[in-house]
């Protein structure tokens, strides 16, 4: 009778709510810049900008990496800190640079000349620079 009184309970739960009884982004601060790179094979990279300066980069290829930080803006270069590098990472870009063309250019370090390219896709930005 226990095994019967769980299940009904699981299946109504599910129902209720198939995506989860919770929602762990409703407790981060709302998106500033929302930046992304789509790559081949269904690869893709997502830089989002938090309100409260801090950042979380999402990389998408094979697996999931998760890499989050903090963040400031010096006129139109961002720079990342207090660094949390994701799973299969080993290391993470030392600034961006903010174009007039809704691109965040993200290198590793001042010898990286080619860097690589996100197009903003959603910027809800007011004068975070400081």
């Amino acid at each position: 009778m226990k095994v019967i009184c769980f299940t009904a309970i699981v299946l109504v739960l599910i129902f209720l709510a198939p995506l989860g009884l919770f929602n762990l982004e409703n407790l981060e601060a709302n998106d500033i810049i929302i930046a992304r790179r789509e790559g081949v094979a269904g690869c893709s990279i997502i830089l989002k900008l938090k309100e409260d300066n801090t950042f979380v980069f999402n990389n998408i290829c094979f697996g999931t990496s998760k890499t989050t930080g903090k963040y400031h803006f010096v006129g139109d270069s961002l720079f990342f800190k207090d660094i949390k590098i994701g799973r299969d990472d080993s290391n993470f870009y030392e600034f961006g640079l903010k174009d007039t063309l809704d691109i965040i250019w993200l290198y590793y370090d001042k010898q990286d000349t080619s860097g690589i390219c996100l197009h903003i896709i959603n910027s809800n930005q007011k004068n975070q620079e400081k």
